[in-house]
């Protein structure tokens, strides 16, 4: 996910998409992970791959509700740390 430099009607439609988008996926994988449980993976395996993505739905969350409010490049700011962030989770 690549940081925002500026913030408009078009960046915060095409980023919050980006969010629901990244969301469905992650929340779909850790379905997967609970849901299924492969004999191939140990459990310490498959339960570090769910909190992992617990964490990233969890840093999408704070994203999506920081987009709503957006107001200056102090929120912006914060979004980039949100970003940096989720990405070091993935």
């Amino acid at each position: 996910m690549d940081k925002v430099l500026f913030w408009d009607k078009a960046k915060k439609e095409h980023f919050v998409k980006e969010l629901t988008n990244q969301m469905k996926i992650k929340n779909r994988l850790l379905g997967l992970i609970i849901s299924n449980v492969d004999k191939k993976t140990s459990r310490v395996e498959s339960n570090n791959k769910a909190f992992k993505y617990e964490q990233q739905i969890i840093v999408l969350q704070k994203m999506a509700d920081l987009c709503r409010g957006i107001r200056g490049r102090h929120d912006i700011k914060q979004l980039n740390l949100l970003i940096d962030t989720y990405n070091s989770l993935s």
